[in-house]
């Protein structure tokens, strides 16, 4: 990609990016635990949801090129198929269920900041 060109080099690993690609998850949860739930405040979503799309996009590339460093020859495909069926199926399903849950106990401010 272009944008690689312009990092100085070495350029960050792959490690190094997943690390940062969870940094920032962490930072937009505690946007979002700020936001009120008013007509301005849903306004204020917005920047973390493109915050999201960055760092969503990082930290998936970042982790198949980890994936394919970590995996023996001939198991990359599984390796893959391994983590996404753990993040987007196994993890989507539990982190609805906490979700929920935190929610109800919590609220919607304080379920991101405590959760």
């Amino acid at each position: 990609p272009p944008l690689f060109l312009l990092l100085p080099h070495p350029s960050p690993g792959s490690h190094s990016i997943i690390c940062f690609a969870l940094f920032t998850y962490g930072v937009r949860m505690l946007w979002y635990s700020q936001i009120e739930q008013t007509p301005k405040g849903a306004l204020m979503f917005l920047p973390a949801e493109l915050l999201h799309g960055i760092t969503y996009s990082i930290f998936n590339a970042a982790a198949v090129v980890h994936l394919a460093r970590l995996a023996s020859p001939g198991t990359e495909t599984t390796a893959q198929g391994l983590l996404r069926a753990t993040q987007q199926g196994v993890g989507g399903a539990l982190g609805t269920l906490a979700g929920g849950w935190g929610y109800a106990a919590f609220g919607l401010q304080h379920m991101y900041l405590y959760w």
